[in-house]
């Protein structure tokens, strides 16, 4: 039997409820339950509970410009074991931005021979398979929010490094599933190297020789982008 649900006040975008479900909750029209609120024993920390899924839920969407999600949520409702409503209790605001997404953009369905509805509920599927990848992920990992927050803007060798570094421990140290030994060498002489990426490299000065075959700062973003996007996969399925 439920004893925690947090009323939804409003909604924003059309994949909301496949997100929340990704992190172990279930939005039955406008209330919200799951396990996660189930372990915990009052509403103060079922309250918590819920800003800080808000919190996550804000900073994906904040970090990635693919997907638009949303929430508020009103009062907690505590129940008994016959489900009758004993308790409603403070006021929690969840805050949810305009989008969500891993690193990559959601691609875009071109098929001219299926109907406009057809296409735009494709998209919405993919919209919401990966909400759902990166809340996953989120929820296992404080790492992910960080290492999302590293590509904000235009990122130079240091961020990059970090990106690296944030993974690479993570995996202990084992990224043979994301890339190869050279393909790792590569990159990384390529962004500590101010004879390759100039100012923007992690290192001003150095005695090393750049990679013979060095990345430009657009080819390093990328391939550390798709080991990220490989990462986060994994860690979603984890």
């Amino acid at each position: 039997m439920t004893r925690w649900k947090v009323e939804i006040t409003s909604v924003s975008g059309d994949i909301v409820a496949e997100t929340l479900a990704a992190a172990g909750f279930d939005l039955d029209g406008d209330l919200l339950s799951g396990e996660p609120f189930e372990a915990l024993d009052d509403w103060g920390a079922v309250s918590d509970a819920a800003r800080e899924l808000g919190q996550k839920i804000t900073e994906i969407a904040r970090l990635n410009p693919d997907l638009e999600i949303g929430f508020e949520s009103g009062p907690v409702y505590e129940y008994d074991s016959d489900g009758n409503q004993i308790g409603k209790n403070h006021k929690v605001y969840l805050q949810g931005a305009t989008s969500v997404g891993l690193a990559g953009q959601v691609v875009a369905v071109e098929n001219t021979s299926i109907s406009p509805e057809e296409k735009a509920e494709f998209e919405r599927q993919a919209r919401a398979e990966k909400a759902a990848q990166l809340m996953r992920a989120v929820m296992r990992s404080d790492l992910v929010l960080t290492v999302l927050r590293l590509f904000e803007g235009e990122p130079w060798g240091t961020e990059l490094g970090h990106v690296h570094k944030l993974i690479q421990y993570d995996m202990d140290g084992d990224l043979s599933r994301f890339g190869t030994r050279n393909q790792f060498e590569r990159f990384n002489r390529s962004i500590n190297h101010p004879g390759v990426l100039g100012l923007k490299a992690r290192h001003a000065v150095t005695n090393d020789e750049p990679p013979p075959d060095p990345m430009n700062l657009k080819q390093a973003t990328q391939f550390i982008r798709d080991v990220a996007d490989k990462w986060i996969k994994e860690k979603a399925a984890t």
